[in-house]
């Protein structure tokens, strides 16, 4: 399953899409679910995981998303703040590279999902790459802390390679709260009239028109003499 996030695109710009970029995995079936979000069916697993692997896949501006789908999918689909993201553990001690533990430090962030070419043949030791799947509504650490087998604290780095937009106010992702529609409509409501009430018009006045004095004693003699 998939979205983009930040905007919206028709099968055919996703078909183009995944024609032009995912060159390693045979092309998949795209279909409209609903509410922005895509089916992609792949005719083998190993393509599913080579395009997931490369993901999240930037479209200009824009960026999609791709998540395995679970029974629960339609159910959880309203309020989706999951997304598979990728995490660095910069300059990782020697100890940490095995499989197993980079899985315990990646799951204090998230669910593992796998590592990259590069970490898993241990071809560049200058940081591990990981993919999680993690809520993004929740905040996210910048260090982890566990216990050497030494039975020492140590602490380990974490960076995140991109993040998408999360909104507070509507609890979406793909914008912030400054530019949450909602939110806006919502404060200019408030800076006019807090209570949300229309406000009644102020009725206008006409002030009187004043005659002079002498006008009106010239008048009374005119209408004397007549």
């Amino acid at each position: 399953m998939g979205t983009v996030l930040g905007g919206r695109m028709q099968i055919q710009q996703l078909e183009a899409y995944a024609k032009k970029y995912w060159t390693n995995a045979a092309s998949p079936v795209i279909q409209y679910y609903r509410k922005g979000w895509f089916s992609f069916r792949f005719s083998a697993e190993e393509d599913m995981n080579t395009v997931l692997k490369g993901g999240p896949w930037n479209m200009g501006p824009h960026t999609l998303i791709l998540k395995r789908w679970s029974p629960t999918f339609s159910q959880e689909m309203e309020s989706i703040t999951t997304v598979p993201i990728w995490i660095l553990f910069p300059n990782l001690d020697p100890f940490l590279w095995s499989s197993s533990t980079l899985s315990k430090l990646a799951s204090k962030i998230g669910k593992p999902l796998f590592a990259d070419l590069p970490t898993t043949c241990k071809a560049k030791l200058s940081f591990a790459r990981v993919m999680v799947e993690t809520d993004i509504a929740e905040p996210l650490p910048d260090e982890l802390l566990f216990s050497t087998p030494y039975h020492e604290i140590s602490s380990q780095r974490v960076t995140y390679e991109w993040m998408p937009y999360y909104c507070e106010n509507c609890k979406k992702l793909g914008h912030t709260k400054d530019h949450c529609k909602p939110y806006d409509t919502g404060k200019q409501q408030d800076k006019t009239n807090p209570k949300g009430k229309k406000r009644k018009k102020t009725p206008t006045v006409t002030s009187p028109t004043l005659v002079p004095t002498y006008h009106i004693r010239m008048l009374q003699a005119q209408e004397a003499r007549s």
